[in-house]
């Protein structure tokens, strides 16, 4: 009797134990989003008018792969502000506006795996050039296959530079859209085609 009363003892203590883990895990797991949340709207300032110029697209295409299809994209970029920035991370998100005015962009589609990878620049100063996906092109999510046959009437690729200014300490997004509806069209023609054949 007195060997079962010390195991139900035990047993209690590390059940209150694990309990006490559990609640600290879930307060640990609210705090963090909350300051997440807080931080990001805090810091961060969107920019629709860019910083930033597309000189020359390089690469601007779909490709299949698997069942997805990826968007890549490759640009030399011009620093048109007066500011240097001591990082930059560049990152595009592909959106699909849809015959009846809805559009649906990365949040929607994106793949298990999250979005695509981004470009990431050190120090660009004022003037300078620089060349986007030079090391490797930059990669939007997969697209579902099935985007082949949505009623879609126009699709941009959105660039989002998130800067950082050590010079004014600020954190800064800039956004530039840029209309790849032709490359959308020409790529879904050509798996249209191979598909009839």
């Amino acid at each position: 009797m007195v060997m079962n009363l010390c195991k139900v003892k035990k047993i209690l203590a590390a059940a209150r134990c694990y309990f006490c883990i559990v609640i600290i895990g879930i307060t640990f797991s609210i705090l963090n989003i909350s300051c997440k949340n807080n931080s990001g709207n805090a810091e961060v300032n969107s920019i629709i008018n860019s910083a930033f110029k597309e000189l020359k697209i390089e690469k601007s295409e779909f490709e299949r792969v698997g069942n997805s299809f990826k968007y890549k994209f490759k640009c030399n970029v011009k620093n048109i502000s007066s500011n240097i920035f001591n990082r930059v991370y560049t990152t595009l998100d592909v959106q699909f506006i849809l015959e009846n005015g809805k559009v649906i962009t990365e949040t929607e589609y994106q793949d298990l795996w999250g979005g695509g990878i981004g470009d990431y620049q050190e120090t660009w100063k004022p003037e300078e050039v620089r060349n986007i996906g030079k090391e490797r092109d930059l990669p939007s999510a997969f697209i579902p296959e099935g985007f082949k046959d949505y009623p879609i009437s126009k699709v941009i690729v959105m660039l989002k530079y998130h800067c950082d200014d050590l010079i004014n300490q600020t954190k800064e997004d800039y956004y530039t859209s840029i209309d790849i509806t032709d490359v959308w069209v020409n790529f879904v023609g050509k798996i249209k085609c191979k598909s009839k054949k």
